[in-house]
């Protein structure tokens, strides 16, 4: 492998280092509302300008590899999202036959997090609904199987899913295959359509089910 290629894939696992990074950073303002330490709406303010920071860079990374980011769905596109969401909601219940357990670590952060105040419940709706499916799928799908050429899309795919169980990372075996389990069908369903809508339509629709179960406890 020749010293520039080294150069490149280099460039590209620091890109996706920094930008799954950026896509943390409006997680800093839960945290001032669990601790008080800012004013609520100040608190919503950095939430919400921190997330259109990085969803800013997130689209302006994706564009130059692909012209196709979001499009409004047809109706074949339309029941791929019925049917993946329907699988991944059929992974759920397998995870939760094979583990004991109705709920992944992760889920379990979650829920705790819901337990707090009205204004915290609101912006962890906010942010399970509506930006962290966005920015996870401009980030694990848009941007990550782009990086790869069309001939290596089968890698593509394979990375896409690892990683995004990878970063879901749960102490058990079966939690990280639920995941990465997850994040193939949703590489699949943007291989298959290469349009992102059809992507953020899957992920909003299974986190605004666990959403909606957390705020009817």
């Amino acid at each position: 492998m020749s010293r520039s290629r080294i150069m490149i894939k280099f460039w590209y696992i620091l890109r996706f280092v920094l930008l799954l990074t950026l896509i943390s950073t409006p997680q800093l303002a839960i945290v001032f509302v669990i601790k008080n330490k800012a004013p609520i709406w100040a608190a919503w303010l950095l939430f919400i300008f921190l997330y259109l920071v990085a969803i800013f860079f997130l689209i302006k990374t994706l564009k130059p590899l692909t012209k196709k980011i979001f499009k409004p769905l047809t109706k074949g596109q339309i029941k791929t999202v019925l049917l993946v969401f329907v699988a991944i909601y059929g992974l759920n219940i397998i995870y939760s036959l094979l583990s004991n357990n109705t709920e992944t670590q992760n889920n379990q952060v979650i829920s705790q997090l819901f337990s707090y105040s009205p204004a915290l419940k609101a912006m962890m709706a906010c942010m399970t609904v509506l930006f962290a499916p966005l920015c996870e799928e401009l980030l694990f799908r848009g941007i990550l199987i782009n990086s790869f050429s069309p001939k290596n899309y089968g890698w593509a795919l394979f990375f896409s899913g690892f990683l995004f169980g990878l970063v879901h990372l749960n102490n058990s075996v079966i939690g990280f295959l639920l995941y990465m389990g997850i994040g193939w069908l949703l590489a699949y369903s943007y291989r298959r359509h290469n349009n992102l809508t059809v992507n953020w339509t899957i992920h909003l629709l299974i986190n605004l089910l666990a959403t909606l179960a957390l705020l009817s406890i």
